[in-house]
């Protein structure tokens, strides 16, 4: 069973995804919290990172280069393995001219439940500004990566779906 990812009206806040993953609750959670398997599904095809930092605990830093000039970085708050994973989320840029610009910081709450055929993950990024389009795209896109990619370790295919 497939569920729509994007339950939120695209634009508004808080920007909330809802779907199902067949796997595991701990090999989603896995897949969240492992460095090499973060930079396997999140972002764009066009615009993945080039590395991932965790440190995860509760008050641990967390941060996702897409290039030496652009990441995403925050703290984690709260962590229960398999069950929730709440940060906080910034997004940093470097101009040029070497101009650092920060986005305020927003938070992100993920809940995964165990469902017959997989987990059941609940996505709420709230405290956001600005159109928010751009999170409910970029959510649906890295959530339908990560699906693909533990439908791969089941050696199940299904078509790209990450532009």
């Amino acid at each position: 069973m497939t569920l729509p990812f994007l339950i939120s009206p695209p634009g508004d806040t808080p920007v909330i995804l809802e779907g199902l993953l067949p796997a595991s609750p701990e090999r989603v959670f896995r897949a969240w919290t492992t460095p090499s398997e973060v930079t396997k599904w999140f972002g764009r095809a066009t615009h993945r990172l080039t590395s991932a930092e965790i440190d995860l605990q509760v008050g641990g830093l967390w941060r996702f280069a897409f290039s030496a000039d652009e990441a995403l970085h925050g703290a984690y708050l709260a962590i229960e393995p398999a069950t929730l994973l709440r940060f906080s989320w910034m997004h940093e840029r470097r101009s040029p001219e070497g101009v650092v610009e920060t986005t305020p910081t927003s938070q992100v709450s993920v809940s995964f439940e165990p469902r017959q055929g997989g987990a059941y993950i609940r996505l709420v990024h709230e405290a956001l500004s600005g159109d928010t389009t751009r999170f409910g795209e970029g959510w649906s896109i890295s959530l339908a990566s990560m699906r693909e990619l533990v439908r791969q370790e089941r050696g199940e295919t299904c078509q790209q779906v990450n532009p």
